[in-house]
């Protein structure tokens, strides 16, 4: 796994048949092994690793058979992807799994019917605590949803339905707001997925290939994506199309390093996808904390940082 230089990291199992085979800690870049019991089940089953907060997921084939399996801790935040985040209304969510679709598409402009977003492609839908959620994209590994409007809290059962048959139901944590950040995947990880007003990605110089890109700098306004951040007004409703960008009713508390950041605007602009514009304050150089505090008792994924120079 790769991590920064003198970060601890833990490794353990989330289920019974995956067992580790080398040292569960470590500080620093590091390596880890494991072993899988034999399937003599008839169907695939996907386990998952906890290694610094994130879930790395292990496929083993069965004897035979299609049908549909959500993986253990499959469901997580489709920003921070992070083991255990949990979901709210109008945020983005990514099911992983197997079987989930024999096709891979996302969404087109004939899945909408009376300006609603579509809640099945290809056959497969999704159930949030018996509500239909939104679908962006379809894989056999992967589905990408819009969590449908809900007042419900605490544990609630998430249901996929394919061509092929229905996968056995699981638990996903249903929380009033679900902030998280949009990341770029370099960096393990790490870094937002954040633009300067000119287009440019916020980051230093070929941290992700083929962009352009450069660090922030104090007073520089940049341009952060989240999604999971509250109510907005206009109210917008997860099923429709955002005609409109619409302010959030609580502007989010956005803290670089230890410093606040000033936020000039704060908005849903697209299903699902959050934008805030925000001015680096005065720090030094160096790669610092970024969170972003949609009311006090939620927060943004923690070990995201921005690169000031």
């Amino acid at each position: 796994m790769q991590t920064g230089p003198g970060c601890p990291w833990l490794v353990g199992s989330a289920v019974r048949w995956i067992s580790l085979t080398s040292e569960p800690r470590g500080v620093g870049p590091g390596a880890f092994t494991y072993a899988v019991n034999p399937n003599a089940g008839p169907g695939p089953r996907l386990g998952a690793l906890l290694a610094g907060g994130r879930a790395v997921l292990v496929r083993q084939a069965g004897t035979g058979g299609t049908r549909p399996m959500v993986a253990e801790n499959g469901v997580v935040s489709g920003a921070s992807f992070l083991f255990g985040s949990p979901l709210a209304t109008g945020s983005w969510v990514t099911i992983q799994g197997l079987n989930l679709s024999t096709t891979t598409r996302t969404w087109r402009d004939a899945d909408f019917v009376n300006g609603r977003l579509p809640t099945q492609l290809g056959g497969v839908s999704v159930l949030i605590n018996g509500r239909p959620a939104y679908m962006y994209f379809i894989s056999p590994g992967q589905l990408n949803v819009l969590s449908p409007e809900d007042t419900a809290t605490g544990k609630v059962l998430v249901e996929v339905t394919t061509p092929q048959g229905k996968a056995d139901p699981v638990e996903a944590n249903r929380t009033l707001l679900a902030p998280a950040l949009f990341l770029f995947d370099a960096g393990d990880r790490r870094y937002p997925a954040a633009l300067h007003p000119d287009g440019a990605y916020v980051g230093r110089p070929n941290l992700y290939p083929g962009a352009a890109m450069r660090p922030a700098r104090p007073g520089d306004t940049l341009l952060l994506f989240g999604t999971g951040l509250g109510a907005t007004s206009p109210a917008t409703p997860p099923g429709e199309p955002v005609g409109a960008p619409a302010r959030l009713n609580q502007t989010p508390v956005v803290y670089i390093g230890e410093r606040i950041a000033a936020t000039v605007y704060a908005g849903l602009i697209s299903p699902g996808l959050f934008q805030l514009n925000v001015t680096v304050p005065d720090l030094p150089p160096g790669d610092h904390l970024l969170t972003v505090q949609a009311s006090p008792s939620f927060l943004t994924q923690t070990q995201v940082y921005l690169t000031v120079e």
